[in-house]
């Protein structure tokens, strides 16, 4: 299982010895910020990344074999938002890093949000690592034409690609990153809105499901309140559960008001729409 120290900063860069770790390293899976004061052992590999907001990330990556570190060994509270909390560092960070699966419902899609997930992920995403998402039918046409080019197999040949948009490419190319989007029936009047939820999977079966939108956390550049709640299936499994259910019913096309296609299928029958103003608000 793999692990990163993960710290974002404004301004400077910060460095750490890469043959060092932490004191009492990752207790309940905690990602620790990188101004502790590392320790053993030598088997960490530090790696510096530039995202595309300016903002710097440094990860240091880990490997340990602890079988016993899963999503319910995480200390989560039962809700964040983002006047008291990090949201991204502490909660989706230790989630999506403990889990095997992620899948996400969202009205609107973020190629930035995506990258930033899979920044999170590390140098390259682990092959059993899978991604599911629903998404309302508004893309910006940047965002579109990109899914539609890795969908046909042309790869984005540009050298000035990150290796976070290689990683995505690769995933979608894969299969393990599938996109779906929920169109409103021909009968609806106007756009309905999808539920803003999020599941984190492990392979132990654990669940960790959040209700509401943190997709501007992911930017400094963007800062609104956000807030969501948490619900675990050893804690929560009733709402839980209702919750998984919504998700299915979007996932499998059963919801009443909502006709799914996998992307390429809803980009030949007409049913995505195009957003300027989506495009610029992210």
């Amino acid at each position: 299982m793999r692990f990163f120290i993960f710290q974002n900063y404004d301004c400077e860069r910060s460095t750490i010895d890469a043959n060092s770790t932490i004191a009492d390293p990752f207790y309940k899976s905690k990602v620790y910020p990188s101004v502790c004061t590392p320790k053993t052992p030598t088997d960490a590999t530090s790696a510096h990344h530039t995202h595309n907001t300016g903002i710097f990330y440094e990860y240091i990556f880990m490997t340990f074999n602890h079988k016993d570190i899963m999503l319910r060994s995480l200390d989560l509270k039962i809700g964040y938002d983002s006047e008291c909390d990090d949201i991204v560092q502490d909660f989706f960070a230790p989630c999506i890093l403990n889990c095997t699966e992620f899948s996400k419902s969202t009205n609107f899609f973020s190629m930035k949000t995506l990258l930033s997930i899979i920044t999170i992920l590390g140098r390259a995403p682990p092959t059993d690592f899978k991604m599911r998402i629903v998404v309302g039918r508004t893309f910006s046409v940047r965002d579109s034409e990109r899914i539609s080019n890795v969908l046909s197999n042309n790869r984005n040949a540009s050298s000035r690609a990150s290796s976070q948009q290689r990683f995505m490419e690769e995933m979608l190319i894969d299969k393990r990153m599938l996109i779906r989007v929920a169109a409103p029936r021909e009968d609806e009047k106007s756009d309905n809105t999808l539920e803003e939820i999020g599941l984190f999977k492990d392979e132990r079966g654990d669940v960790v499901l959040y209700d509401g939108i943190i997709s501007r956390s992911f930017h400094t550049s963007q800062q609104k309140f956000e807030t969501v709640d948490v619900f675990t299936s050893w804690n929560d499994k009733a709402r839980l559960e209702r919750k998984m259910n919504y998700f299915r019913t979007l996932w499998y096309n059963k919801a009443k008001r909502f006709d799914v296609y996998d992307f390429a299928d809803a980009s030949k029958n007409g049913s995505i729409k195009y957003s300027v103003e989506w495009a610029i608000h992210t």
